[in-house]
């Protein structure tokens, strides 16, 4: 069966082999579990590595030894979630001293309907004239789209 895997997936997949078998200090024939679960705890505790770079980890682990080895100890690890970071917020004298740092009235009208609407940059950029709902005669939407040029 052939993968697909990216350049940057199968570069990574070697990473975490390597780093793995020079942490047990073994043959690949060789490790066992318990070398898996130290590894993983490794660089979950003393290179406190993200979830996602955890989850890569395993995952090339997995391959290697279960895949390519046919080994079953490997199956035993489970993924991580992702960490779930909340957002950062602003306080009222922050979201000021932003806005009246910024001169140029089109830059400052956007930055006012990102923040009065919690649009993402990504929203902004693909706003047009037909997402004014007229109907609610939102008058505070229409100026600033009018005078960001939408």
């Amino acid at each position: 069966m052939a993968r697909r895997y990216s350049q940057r997936t199968i570069k990574l997949y070697l990473y975490h082999n390597r780093e793995f078998l020079r942490f047990s200090k073994k043959n690949h024939y060789d490790v066992s579990n318990a070398d898996v679960r130290d590894y993983l705890y490794h660089l979950a505790n003393d290179r406190e590595v993200s979830a996602s770079t955890l989850n890569t980890a395993i995952n090339a682990l997995k391959f290697y030894y279960g895949e390519i080895l046919k080994r079953r100890f490997i199956y035993e690890i489970k993924r991580l979630k992702k960490d779930k970071k909340l957002p950062v917020v602003l306080s009222p004298e922050e979201v000021s001293q932003i806005l009246s740092s910024v001169n140029n009235i089109k830059h400052k009208a956007i930055l006012m309907l990102i923040y009065s609407a919690g649009l993402k940059v990504s929203e902004v950029v693909k706003l047009r004239p037909d997402d004014n709902d007229t109907q609610r005669k939102d008058k505070h939407l229409a100026v600033l789209m009018l005078v960001i040029g939408i």
